[in-house]
């Protein structure tokens, strides 16, 4: 399967419109897209569903599809989950994705203790099963990652995930292979847990570097990092995971020699 262009679609989208976008996606030997928007600050390169079609026309002009959304939102910033995520879930199926994956709590560092922890990621719960309700009518099933500080590592993405999974039948995971490292924790045995539940995969390899006494991860070529790629497709491929991969590299990391070199190492390993 090949993988999906992320991280600097949406940007290439902006500077160089649909059909270039979706040309230089397939050129670079990619066999899908996954969108990225901003619900925090209102931020869309696609602004609505009629410039959602021609993006998904153009991406099936060159044998594409988007295989997911992906909206960065926080249930305590903008606590009105259905109103500022309707947007998105109209886009996303006008872009003809079958995944709505937003996240929950955007927050730099872990300072609660655990039983604040607890409140709010109830509160990520609440907000998750009111967007999952809400973007069932468009026919969209919500996936939610390990990221951040709160809704990551084994047992509070457990805590999260299980609340939420007992309230809505459109739901998964999207398995971020770097982000676990923000809880001290690797991806192998995040999968392993999950893995059942895992309908799309963000790739990257990453190191932890400690900044101002708080962990933070950096996106490093793939094979350089902390990430055991190998292990972690070994796996998916022994539960049977037919899902989507997409192909998450830093900025500074997505040029044409870096996309190349990251898609001739996913296509050894995989």
């Amino acid at each position: 399967m090949k993988p999906a262009f992320y991280t600097t679609f949406h940007t290439m989208l902006a500077e160089k419109g649909a059909k270039e976008t979706a040309r230089q996606t397939r050129e670079y030997g990619f066999g899908s897209a996954e969108y990225y928007c901003d619900a925090v600050v209102g931020s869309s390169v696609i602004p609505d569903a009629a410039a959602a079609k021609e993006v998904r026309l153009a991406l099936e002009n060159e044998g594409l599809y988007m295989a997911c959304v992906s909206v960065a939102y926080d249930a305590i910033v903008c606590p009105d989950a259905e109103g500022v995520m309707q947007k998105y879930a109209e886009i996303a199926k006008e872009l003809g994705s079958p995944f709505l994956h937003h996240t929950l709590l955007i927050h730099p560092v872990k300072e609660d203790g655990q039983s604040e922890i607890r409140r709010k990621l109830s509160l990520a719960a609440d907000a998750a099963v009111r967007i999952a309700n809400m973007a069932d009518a468009y026919g969209l099933t919500c996936l939610y990652e390990d990221q951040g500080m709160y809704v990551n590592g084994v047992e509070n993405f457990s805590v999260f995930f299980e609340a939420v999974k007992s309230r809505a039948s459109n739901v998964g995971v999207c398995a971020d292979l770097g982000n676990i490292l923000y809880s001290g924790e690797k991806p192998v045995p995040f999968l392993t847990r999950f893995v059942a539940d895992t309908k799309h995969v963000h790739i990257k390899d990453c190191t932890t570097v400690n900044e101002g006494g708080a962990r933070r991860i950096k996106n490093v070529p793939f094979g350089e990092g902390e990430v055991d790629i190998p292990a972690c497709l070994a796996v998916l491929k022994g539960a049977g995971y037919s899902g989507g991969y997409a192909l998450e590299l830093a900025p500074e990391l997505s040029t044409d020699d870096g996309i190349s070199a990251a898609l001739c190492y996913l296509s050894d390993k995989m």
